[in-house]
């Protein structure tokens, strides 16, 4: 409990409440699961995103500055994404 705890052990500590209310416990395992949710949800859309695109554009169907700003629209796709975690 961070309330009443030293700075080290604050440190030390993967994590700390910062009320002395135990319950608390289960929203933050709440939090930490929607959160990796999210996370992977980013990893696995910007990474299939990318190969898909990377595959058309090896057989020549789109052109590089075409590829390259589909890139940056995917980038801000996951970039938002992963805002919702907040």
């Amino acid at each position: 409990m961070g309330a009443h705890g030293t700075g080290i052990s604050a440190d030390a500590a993967d994590v700390v409440l910062l009320v002395d209310d135990v319950a608390k416990v289960g929203d933050g395992v709440a939090i930490w699961q929607r959160m990796l949710r999210i996370a992977r949800q980013s990893i696995y859309f910007g990474m299939g995103g990318s190969f898909v695109l990377m595959a058309i554009a090896s057989f020549g169907y789109i052109e590089p500055a075409v590829g390259s700003m589909l890139q940056e629209v995917l980038d801000v796709a996951v970039i938002l994404n992963a805002l919702r975690a907040r």
